[in-house]
């Protein structure tokens, strides 16, 4: 069973450094497959959230989310 976060793991094992991470959040009604893994119904509202996750100029990470509108949160720290 994986304990460890991919952030970790990465940091960890393969000595990445994450110097940037851009996400992009975007209201969706979500798909019937999407639907379906989340136990809500079609074209539910939903946050769709792409993150690209970079170590100096390299992309290292490419990821995309569905959160339940019911459910999401975001939350942001800017200094």
């Amino acid at each position: 069973m994986i304990t460890d976060s991919l952030y970790a793991t990465m940091t960890d094992t393969y000595s990445v450094i994450f110097t940037e991470v851009k996400e992009t959040l975007q209201s969706v009604r979500v798909r019937d497959d999407e639907a379906e893994l989340l136990h809500i119904e079609p074209g539910a509202p939903c946050m769709k959230i792409d993150r690209f996750s970079f170590e100096k100029d390299t992309l290292i990470e490419y990821a995309i989310g569905i959160a339940r509108g019911d459910r999401f949160k975001y939350n942001v720290t800017l200094r």
